[in-house]
């Protein structure tokens, strides 16, 4: 079993900084920000996830649609995909 999500993610971030220092110079910028934006979310309770992991990745998109959003002057209406008009149902057995 997994530890709490938190720290599951906390680790993961603290894993990704160690990994930076052996990235080129020019990379090690991209890195700081990945931990960063898994940081912005460790405290979220990503209770359906089972894996940290994924709790990490999801924040970091989550991250890196925000900031594509911003640069474009225009934000996410809750249950809207921006821009599409499309809404996602869960389906059966969810």
């Amino acid at each position: 079993m997994y530890e709490s999500m938190g720290v599951g993610m906390k680790n993961t971030a603290l894993r990704w900084q160690r990994v930076k220092r052996a990235m080129r110079v020019e990379d090690q910028v991209y890195a700081e920000r990945l931990v960063a934006m898994i940081a912005a979310h460790a405290r979220d309770r990503f209770t359906v996830f089972e894996d940290p992991l994924e709790a990490a990745l999801f924040s970091v998109l989550i991250e890196l649609m925000k900031e594509i959003d911003r640069k474009r002057g225009r934000y996410a209406v809750p249950g809207e995909w921006a821009g599409s008009g499309i809404t996602l149902e869960r389906s059966e057995g969810q």
